[in-house]
């Protein structure tokens, strides 16, 4: 049985001149902005200037084929990624002002040491993601856009390549894929939401790249997770988020991007969208500060989220072969789900059917499909920490869990595809208590 969330992921969108968020559409009107602009409390203090970490970069590693694999942050939503050799770029915003709010920050690298054979993915027509100078000073690389978006690149002499979600195109050795993102457009001359919004997954073959453009959080991370993992590093906004009455539906806060990270079962994190343009109503260098104090509450693996300053240069770990591929799978597999139930655990949430659809798709992603679905299903549950057992169980002797299986011992860990249930009956009967898992179970 199909989940009609899910179902509305892949629902028509509409259409160049109109489209919209299925599951979710954005409803702010005017109105709503101008009670948020005519708000005089806005509940922070921006007198003191913006702490914002700048590392000095010239860039010129990015022209240099035999350079070593790296990602570095020019500022905003715009990353410099250079893998085996070739560099693409993200939301490329060289400029000094988003319309109006200038920059707070320098770009992390000139604009010149951009090499004129990469390439760059934009997510939409905002000010802060696409800016007319960076498009005209760039080289002329080749750009991946939304519907809609084609040709205003084209007016400018540049190429571009528009997609619609859920499309891919071949560049080179790269798969590049156009997602879904819940957000909206507007821009002087176009007319709001005529053009697409969406996010990126990039795939070399042997790395996986998610950038999230701009989104607020939805149940649509979950389904990237489940559809395209292992996701490698995965950019994630977590600025621009105040108030959240207006920015919710649009724009994710710290704790709602790390829990998408967590949905999306990526192996690293790079927060985003911070510390260039002041866009909303939290100073621009608070964002870094909150998730902070998020992945502190949540218990979280520091290695896992890499926090940059403006113009730092991440050394990639060199792409492993097959068989160091499934190992660190595996352990990963159980960083994850440790880590999500400590999350799940610290914000209580005690229903069943979240708890299990969540838990299940993190399990599930853990590991590629396998040739023959019985290993697979023994490599799983061989996969299963036992700290995360005694987490269960320390939740239920505490009383932190009243409902559901978990009262009683059962964990089932559910939606494994229609191919897994002629081997596994699903669980519906009460079992006893148990020490561990005491049944898996397979639903579609």
């Amino acid at each position: 049985m199909t989940d009609p969330q899910t179902d509305l992921l892949y629902a028509p969108h509409g259409e160049p001149g109109r489209f919209f968020n299925p599951w979710a559409p954005f409803d702010n009107r005017f109105v709503d902005l101008l009670r948020w602009q005519l708000t005089k409390d806005k509940g922070y203090d921006k007198s003191a200037p913006p702490q914002i970490p700048v590392v000095a970069n010239d860039g010129g590693y990015l022209k240099d084929r035999g350079q070593p694999d790296s990602v570095t942050w020019v500022g905003h939503s715009a990353f410099a990624v250079q893998d085996g050799g070739e560099v693409f770029l993200t939301d490329p915003h060289f400029g000094a002002r988003a319309l109006l709010p200038k920059r707070k920050s320098p770009p992390g690298i000139p604009l010149e040491a951009v090499p004129p054979e990469a390439f760059a993915v934009l997510s939409h027509n905002h000010y802060d993601h696409l800016d007319d100078w960076s498009v005209r000073h760039l080289p002329a690389i080749q750009w991946f856009v939304p519907l809609g978006l084609a040709g205003w690149f084209r007016e400018r002499g540049r190429q571009a390549v528009e997609l619609d979600w859920w499309q891919s195109v071949r560049h080179g050795r790269w798969t590049l894929t156009c997602l879904p993102a819940q957000h909206w457009s507007n821009r002087f001359g176009m007319q709001r939401n005529s053009t697409l919004w969406c996010s990126w997954l990039l795939d070399s073959g042997d790395r996986r790249y998610y950038f999230a453009g701009d989104s607020g959080y939805y149940h649509g991370f979950q389904e990237l997770g489940r559809r395209f993992a292992p996701i490698d590093v995965a950019f994630l906004p977590i600025g621009a988020y105040e108030p959240r009455w207006f920015m919710r539906s649009q724009h994710t806060d710290p704790e709602e991007a790390y829990r998408a990270f967590l949905d999306l079962g990526a192996r690293t994190m790079i927060p985003m969208h911070w510390g260039c343009f002041d866009l909303t109503d939290e100073p621009v260098d608070l964002p870094p500060k909150v998730l902070e104090k998020v992945l502190e509450r949540a218990g979280a693996d520091r290695g896992r989220v890499r926090t940059m300053a403006v113009g730092e240069r991440w050394m990639l770990q060199p792409a492993p072969g097959p068989a160091e591929h499934a190992a660190k799978s595996e352990l990963h597999a159980e960083q994850t789900l440790d880590e999500f139930l400590a999350h799940l655990f610290q914000q209580r949430l005690e229903q069943r059917e979240r708890f299990f659809l969540v838990l299940d798709q993190r399990i599930a992603l853990a590991i590629r499909p396998q040739s023959d679905p019985t290993l697979q299903m023994i490599e799983l549950v061989q996969m299963i920490p036992p700290v995360l057992i005694e987490r269960v169980q320390a939740g239920m002797a505490s009383g932190s869990y009243r409902h559901g299986p978990l009262a009683h011992g059962e964990v089932c860990l559910r939606s494994f595809g229609r191919r897994m249930r002629s081997l596994i009956p699903e669980c519906n009967d009460p079992v006893p208590p148990a020490a561990g898992w005491s049944r898996v179970a397979a639903r579609s």
